[in-house]
């Protein structure tokens, strides 16, 4: 049970510094491509929940540029997972299966290795 907590604990570390670089990076991208003009510095820091507002006062000429390549950035983050997920299919599926229910004894098994339940286990036979 540590383990588990342990490994998803890691790949959630792991997969926030992933999908921060590649939302960055990606962006970075776009927006030399597509707004030569804009510093990316300046739109990485206004963040999401304030960007349009931020990017109105700067760059009102390119607010719909900007939020396209926004959405494209953040389009590759979500590519990410569903590439390891689909991945994650074939390691499903080359794994063996394996019953781990245990199977209920018969009675006739436990009579034969003499169980308690067993009338003749404890008889003993007259001496007379």
């Amino acid at each position: 049970m540590s383990l588990l907590i342990f490994a998803q604990s890691l790949s959630g570390t792991i997969f926030l510094s992933t999908g921060t670089n590649v939302l960055q990076d990606t962006l970075l991208s776009e927006l030399r491509t597509m707004a030569p003009e804009v510093d990316p510095s300046q739109v990485i820091s206004a963040g999401a929940s304030n960007l349009v507002a931020s990017m109105e006062k700067l760059y009102p000429s390119y607010v719909q540029v900007i939020l396209e390549a926004y959405n494209k950035a953040i389009q590759a983050v979500f590519i990410v997972p569903l590439v390891l997920s689909a991945l994650a299919i074939f390691g499903a599926i080359a794994m063996e299966w394996t019953n781990i229910k245990e199977k209920p004894k018969s009675p006739s098994s436990e009579a034969e290795t003499g169980s308690i339940g067993d009338k003749n286990a404890f008889q003993t036979e007259d001496v007379s």
